[in-house]
């Protein structure tokens, strides 16, 4: 199948991403102030102390300004992170397909950039963010369409286990599967997905079964039968 993007600068969806972030400052255990770009921390604590009200306010007028001042910096920034889709997006496509064993769940892909490190999605919306200061987009690529497809053909599936898992399971094995984009994802990218700090364990153990079999549905049968006693811990 033939699969599209599009890659969008925009100061509404970058002021949303800011100003939700303030409102939730945390995720599995990583605080967003702590990724927030050298600088920016003072404006991220001012603006996440304020009411609702105020809040939106200040981040209206900060990241307005920061698109301002710095047009051409995120014009250049922008044109790098266009490239790198251009030569490896149908690469990471098949790529996709092929370890899932499935077309990928959404045909046309909107990536809005983002000057907050902060990279949310939705599958309904078929959208990522991905911050214009990062360096690896096709890793968050990869990242955020493994977490699509999880989400589309084994936790909305009625017959599979995974769409029984409470709230918490669920988040702690979509995040530890995104361990499989590895070694055998090069040259497409020459690094491993970290993830999560919360993981970690648990995202070993994953990599060590997923070396031995490079079978997705196996691992994921694999890391239902483990999770509940790392979450126990």
């Amino acid at each position: 199948m033939k699969y599209n993007y599009k890659i969008e600068f925009d100061l509404e969806k970058d002021i949303w991403n800011w100003y939700d972030a303030t409102r939730h400052p945390s995720f599995e255990g990583l605080y967003w102030r702590d990724r927030v770009k050298d600088g920016f921390q003072k404006e991220f604590d001012k603006i996440t102390k304020l009411p609702a009200g105020e809040a939106k306010i200040e981040t209206r007028k900060f990241v307005k300004k920061l698109h301002e001042d710095k047009a051409g910096e995120y014009n250049s920034l922008k044109w790098w992170i266009e490239n790198e889709f251009e030569k490896k997006f149908d690469y990471a496509c098949n790529w996709l397909e092929k370890t899932t064993g499935r077309s990928l769940a959404c045909k046309d892909f909107t990536i809005w950039l983002t000057t907050f490190p902060r990279a949310t999605y939705s599958l309904e919306k078929s959208e990522m963010f991905y911050s214009i200061y990062w360096v690896r987009p096709i890793e968050n690529f990869l990242h955020e369409v493994l977490h699509f497809q999880l989400h589309r053909y084994w936790r909305e599936n009625s017959k599979s286990p995974v769409s029984k898992l409470s709230e918490d399971y669920w988040e702690f094995l979509k995040e530890s599967l995104t361990i499989i984009i590895d070694d055998d994802v090069r040259p497409l990218i020459n690094f491993t997905d970290n993830g999560y700090l919360a993981h970690q364990e648990f995202r070993k153990l994953l990599h060590r079964q997923w070396q031995k079999c490079h079978d997705f549905n196996k691992l994921i049968n694999f890391g239902l039968k483990n999770l509940p006693s790392f979450m126990m811990k």
